[in-house]
């Protein structure tokens, strides 16, 4: 009788998990569609090695609409402003001219607007808590692209460079003076698309009302935006990026 009752309690406790699991986990009927503030960290990461990674962060609203079952879409609207930075050291030698030390510290800082479109499906464990896995387009509209350059030649008086220029300006339009520092500007000028697409993955966390996720996107389309990049690298350049977004919705 105690192993007929031991085996009773086994099976009442399966029934229960696989009805709670078709309740709640895969289908949850307190779904809703709601809106949610975001923001978090970018790690940009350029697929050109002459090129580095850089930094930044995003800031926007999504609005997470229910679809069937725990399937959902989420277009957002972010501001962004992420930077990298150029390898100096591909250019130096272009720059010596009459082999003096030369020193070249740069960066572009790019602010713009990015349009997400993630798809995705979460496991909801208990009324407060669930975990999505998403996947979608990412939309990126660079409204301003500046590049940043330092440029100092030894210890040699009034040789030092500096200023910063438009990677969306047609080229030649800033000059310095400087032979060599003006060919690297004519390089970088009208260098980038203002428009790109990455397709991006990712997974969140949902505690109540906060939110927490990880995210990286790999570039679809070529940034360049005509053959002067071949002075940079004959390769296409892509833009990819980790993110670290927090939130809350509402």
């Amino acid at each position: 009788m105690r192993t007929k009752g031991l085996l009773m309690a086994a099976a009442a406790m399966v029934c229960g998990a696989t009805a709670w699991g078709q309740s709640i986990l895969l289908d949850d009927p307190a779904n809703r569609s709601y809106v949610g503030i975001r923001a978090g960290l970018d790690i940009s990461s350029p697929t050109p090695d002459v090129f580095k990674n850089g930094a930044g962060f995003h800031v926007g609203a999504i609005y997470n609409a229910k679809i069937i079952k725990n399937f959902y879409i989420e277009p957002g609207a972010m501001l962004y402003y992420d930077t990298w930075s150029l390898n100096d050291k591909r250019f130096q030698a272009d720059l010596a001219g009459a082999k003096r030390d030369i020193g070249l510290n740069s960066s572009f800082r790019n602010f713009g607007v990015r349009i997400p479109l993630m798809f995705g499906y979460h496991f909801d464990f208990t009324p407060d808590i669930n975990v999505s896995v998403f996947t979608g387009p990412e939309l990126n509209i660079g409204l301003s692209s500046r590049y940043h350059y330092d440029v100092s030649v030894g210890s040699v008086p009034g040789l030092d460079v500096n200023g910063s220029i438009s990677c969306y300006s047609p080229i030649g339009e800033n000059k310095t003076g400087n032979e060599a520092v003006d060919k690297l500007l004519d390089q970088v000028q009208d260098l980038f698309h203002r428009v790109d697409c990455a397709w991006k993955i990712g997974v969140g966390l949902n505690y109540s009302n906060f939110h927490v996720s990880v995210g990286g996107a790999i570039g679809m389309s070529n940034v360049y935006k005509h053959s002067n990049a071949s002075a940079f690298t004959d390769d296409a350049f892509r833009m990819n990026r980790m993110t670290v977004t927090l939130g809350y919705n509402f």
